[in-house]
């Protein structure tokens, strides 16, 4: 059964993995990164963009250290696409690669784990980028969602995560 790609590689080309050693990169997250991640208390801030410090959103996606927040560094989320290299390094062909649902599923954990403490979290309004507003919508997602509605813990989708104690 072939279920074909949503945007297949150029000329027919294969899935690719080029990982690079821990020795030259230095490893992927550690749980102590994960829990350093955890520990940031302000979703996000001005320029909401891959410069903002002091921001879980931008050390989650990976733009800053968890540990701390005003060192621009390849971390997180995009530590395991640069780690893994090759198709799920493309931005336009990751998400034609298996290991895509596992990692953004474990992002979207690390996620909901804290959200679980943050309750109370806003999405950031004021001097937002546009398409980064609260109110604006998610494209090219059907239905239309505005930025904030997805802000709400996963059982809000009809899902939930298993956490060990």
């Amino acid at each position: 059964m072939d279920f074909g790609l949503v945007c297949p590689p150029g000329d027919g080309e294969p899935l690719r993995r080029f990982n690079r050693p821990d020795d030259d990169f230095g490893g992927l997250p550690t749980w102590d990164d994960v829990e350093a991640c955890l520990s940031i208390d302000n979703f996000d801030n001005w320029p909401y963009d891959a410069n903002a410090p002091n921001s879980f959103r931008c050390a989650l996606e990976g733009f800053r250290d968890p540990h701390d927040t005003t060192v621009v560094t390849a971390s997180m989320h995009n530590l395991v696409h640069i780690f893994c290299g090759g198709t799920l390094n493309n931005i336009f062909e990751a998400s034609n690669d298996p290991l895509f649902p596992c990692i953004h599923v474990y992002v979207d954990k690390i996620f909901e784990s804290w959200l679980r403490d943050h309750e109370d979290v806003q999405y950031p309004t004021g001097d937002v980028p546009l398409g980064h507003r609260a109110t604006e919508k998610m494209v090219p997602f059907l239905p239309l969602f505005e930025n904030q509605d997805l802000l709400k813990p996963c059982r809000t989708f009809g899902y939930d995560y298993v956490y060990d104690e």
